[in-house]
């Protein structure tokens, strides 16, 4: 069976309201979840694209200070905590456009 991966079960499709505004479901509930379902040596991927929006000018943002105090704290507990979750960060202008880093 030559690139066939045996299936580990049926990951159930989450509940959208089971996912709260500060992401602990998804950390602790439901990417734990994934992982036991994914072959070992896989890794999901997140992709966010259009990420170079979340640093628009506070003109254009519907709540500009939100994701820089809520979005990129948490990101960067993604990044740092879940060495088996990977990222794709699509960006539409060069980084060094941008105003300032996401990160600390």
């Amino acid at each position: 069976m030559g690139g066939h991966h045996r299936r580990r079960g049926h990951l159930e499709r989450p509940k959208p309201d089971a996912f709260d505004d500060e992401g602990r479901y998804f950390r602790h509930a439901f990417l734990p979840e994934l992982y036991r379902h994914l072959p070992e040596g896989r890794r999901p991927v997140l992709l966010l694209d259009e990420f170079d929006v979340l640093d628009a000018s506070r003109e254009q943002q519907p709540r500009p200070a939100a994701a820089s105090r809520e979005f990129f704290p948490y990101l960067h507990q993604l990044l740092e905590g879940e060495p088996r979750l990977a990222f794709v960060f699509v960006v539409g202008r060069k980084a060094e456009a941008s105003s300032e880093s996401p990160f600390p």
